[in-house]
């Protein structure tokens, strides 16, 4: 296709920040394969003083030594994965310039952005289900609508967001410690209870052709273990709710909860 910087011309503000612009992509031209002469979106990384302090060790450093570092990482990464038989993360690609692209396409603009890596940014989905006292399988629910979605910016041996989660159902330490430290399952792996379910691409209004979004959906069957008792939350935010009742979900929790009940087919 010969497509020009002419059909790139508009351009919009990144992320509601009015003087970082982004090119505005049609749809058509999004993906790396529609070849687009002179495309060359403006680069942009959040600087790291930016982030709340606490943050800020999670974020890859954009500094001019920092990106000759993280090209040559990733041009290694995708050497290693052409040698893969098994591909267990999302298939993306890795671009001349030695930064991960976008699986979701051309975004109108380069670099980290406002996320904290090059690549894919996790956004932890917990599928809680449960057994009640009357066989029902029941699911943990935030707000009454939604799985519960915690950032996980770090590889720790232990899952402190499900801690937290698993604490406020009054679940007992021993068995925390257990559903909390399978964290480093493989996709497709279970073990004591959990299951690493999948790994599926969102949009996010911080994605640039470098940094992106991911759902890693992680499947937790606690059996009939806790306590039938609302769970207690400060703000009341988390609830069991029937399992039969997918009325409340969205397509995409209802195709998420699916995937997880398929791991625990016994359960059902």
């Amino acid at each position: 296709a010969n497509n020009t910087l002419n059909n790139l011309c508009k351009t919009v503000p990144y992320d509601r920040i009015a003087n970082i612009q982004k090119i505005l992509i049609e749809e058509k031209y999004r993906p790396h394969h529609v070849l687009l002469a002179n495309y060359s979106p403006p680069f942009y990384c959040k600087p790291l003083n930016a982030y709340p302090y606490d943050v800020q060790k999670y974020v890859d450093s954009s500094t001019s030594e920092n990106l000759i570092a993280l090209r040559k990482y990733w041009k290694r990464w995708q050497q290693n994965k052409t040698l893969e038989l098994f591909q267990l993360s999302l298939p993306f690609s890795v671009s001349a310039t030695g930064l991960p692209m976008n699986p979701n396409g051309r975004q109108g603009i380069a670099g980290r952005g406002n996320h904290l890596k090059f690549g894919a940014n996790l956004l932890n989905v917990y599928v809680v289900i449960r057994r009640s006292n009357h066989n029902h399988l029941m699911i943990l629910l935030e707000r009454n609508t939604t799985f519960p979605i915690r950032a996980q910016p770090s590889n720790e041996h232990c899952d402190k967001e499900l801690q937290f989660i698993l604490r406020n159902i009054l679940l007992d330490d021993s068995s925390i410690n257990i559903f909390s430290s399978q964290n480093l399952l493989n996709i497709g792996e279970t073990s004591n209870g959990v299951a690493h379910v999948k790994r599926v691409p969102v949009v996010d209004v911080r994605d640039t052709d470098n940094a992106w979004t991911e759902h890693d959906i992680w499947a937790i069957f606690l059996g009939s273990q806790p306590p039938e008792v609302a769970p207690e939350t400060d703000d009341g935010s988390l609830n069991w709710q029937c399992c039969g009742d997918k009325n409340a979900l969205s397509v995409r929790d209802r195709e998420y909860l699916s995937a997880s009940l398929a791991f625990f087919s016994d359960a059902q």
